[in-house]
């Protein structure tokens, strides 16, 4: 399952980095490679840390359907925080 959810990080990642920046018609400053290995980085730090750490942590082992929803929703917010600090760094 762990695999399996670190392909997940990574599609979601990629997801994010496509279409937050065309959701909120932003610039892309550095380039869709830079959006795409941002949100992927994000999501494999975020989601990581919380799928093996921090879900357990406070106890949320089962049901695995919701463990998976939260470790998916939670570091998507973070990786489209990312890409906005980006915008606001490169001005």
């Amino acid at each position: 399952m762990d695999i399996a959810m670190l392909i997940l990080f990574v599609i979601a990642g990629l997801l994010i980095g496509w279409l937050v920046p065309a959701a909120f018609k932003s610039k892309r400053p550095y380039g869709m490679a830079w959006d795409l290995l941002a949100s992927v980085a994000a999501m494999l730090v975020f989601g990581g840390a919380e799928w093996f750490w921090a879900l357990s942590a406070i106890g949320l082992d089962h049901p695995v359907w919701l463990k998976i929803l939260i470790a998916l929703s939670d570091p998507a917010f973070g990786a489209a925080i990312v890409l906005w600090v980006m915008r606001r760094v490169k001005g």
